[in-house]
C-alpha cells in the first residue's frame, strides 16, 4: 500500500511540476494603444488636454535668438460613438501674457473604425477678439493601419507647413481652411499633412508628419509653401504613463533653414 502512494505522489508531483514550472501568460497592458484608437472619443468619455508650444528662433545671420511660448487647454466630450463635441482656449504666455487669446468649437464625427483603418470627418470655428472676424476649418480624419506596430495617416488637427504640429486649439484647425474677415474677401486654404506613426509598445507611440503643400485656392489660386523653398517636419511621441494620463513631447523645424526657426510642444491629455 505504501509503495502505491508513492507512486501515486510521485506520478502527481510529474504533472503539476511542469504546470508550476511554465511562466504566467504576460497582462493584458491596461492601455488602448493610439494607433488602435478611433479618432473621436467614445460615449460618454471625456478628454481634458493640454499644450506648451515654445517657438525658438536662432538666425545664423546674425542676431540674437528669442523665445516666443504660447499655452493651450481644452476638452471633449463623447455625444455618442460617432459624435464628439470640444473645445479649446489659447493664448500668449511669453514673452508677455495676451489673455484675450484666442477660442475654438468642434465637431468630429466618426465615419470607420475597425483594425485597418479609422476614419472621421471635422469641422470647427475658431475666434480671438484681437483677430479682424473668424475662421472655420474642417478636414477628414483617415489612418490605415499597414500592420500592427506601423500606420499612415492624414489628418485635421495641425497647422499648414509642418503637418500636425501646434495641436493647441483642438483636433480640427485646417486642412480645408476658411478666413472669413469682418471686411475684405474671404480667403480658402487647403492644406495637405501626411503622417507615419510607430506603436512601438502599447504605451508608446512615435510619430513624423509634414506637409505636402498648401494652397489659396480663394480669392485667387496660389501655391503657398512648396518643397523647393520650405520643407517643414514634426517628429514626436506620446507615452501613456497610465491608463487615464498620457505626455507628449513634438520637435518641428525647416529642414531647408534647419535651426532658424522651430518649435518644441509638450502635451499632455487626461481620459476620464
Amino acid at each position: 500500500m505504501c509503495k502505491i502512494r508513492l507512486v501515486w505522489t510521485l506520478a502527481s508531483l510529474a504533472l503539476v511540476t511542469p504546470a508550476l514550472a511554465q511562466d504566467a501568460p504576460p497582462a493584458p497592458s491596461a492601455v488602448t494603444p493610439v494607433s488602435d484608437r478611433a479618432w473621436n472619443l467614445d460615449n460618454g468619455k471625456i478628454e481634458l488636454h493640454g499644450s506648451l508650444p515654445i517657438f525658438g528662433s536662432n538666425y545664423s545671420g546674425g542676431g540674437s535668438g528669442s523665445t516666443f511660448i504660447l499655452a493651450g487647454v481644452g476638452g471633449a466630450f463623447g455625444v455618442s460613438d460617432q459624435l464628439e463635441l470640444g473645445g479649446d482656449y489659447a493664448f500668449q504666455a511669453s514673452p508677455n501674457t495676451d489673455a484675450a487669446g484666442v477660442f475654438a468649437g468642434h465637431a468630429l464625427f466618426r465615419v470607420a473604425h475597425d483594425q485597418h483603418m479609422s476614419a472621421a470627418l471635422g469641422g470647427a470655428a475658431l475666434y480671438s477678439h484681437a483677430a479682424d472676424g473668424i475662421v472655420i476649418a474642417a478636414g477628414l480624419s483617415l489612418r490605415y493601419r499597414l500592420n500592427k506596430q506601423v500606420s499612415i495617416y492624414t489628418m485635421s488637427s495641425g497647422v499648414p507647413i509642418c503637418g500636425g504640429c501646434l495641436r493647441i486649439l483642438g483636433p480640427v484647425t485646417g486642412q480645408l481652411v476658411f478666413a472669413i474677415p469682418n471686411n475684405g474677401s474671404t480667403e480658402v486654404f487647403l492644406n495637405l499633412p501626411a503622417g507615419i506613426g510607430i506603436q512601438a509598445s502599447p504605451e508608446l507611440y512615435v510619430f513624423g508628419e509634414t506637409s505636402l503643400g498648401t494652397f489659396l485656392l480663394s480669392p485667387r489660386t496660389d501655391s503657398i509653401v512648396e518643397f523647393s523653398d520650405y520643407f517643414g517636419i514634426t517628429a514626436g511621441a506620446w507615452l501613456s504613463t497610465s491608463k487615464e494620463l498620457e505626455l507628449g513631447a513634438a520637435f518641428a523645424d525647416d529642414l531647408k533653414h534647419a535651426g532658424d526657426i522651430y518649435i518644441i510642444e509638450l502635451m499632455a491629455r487626461i481620459h476620464l
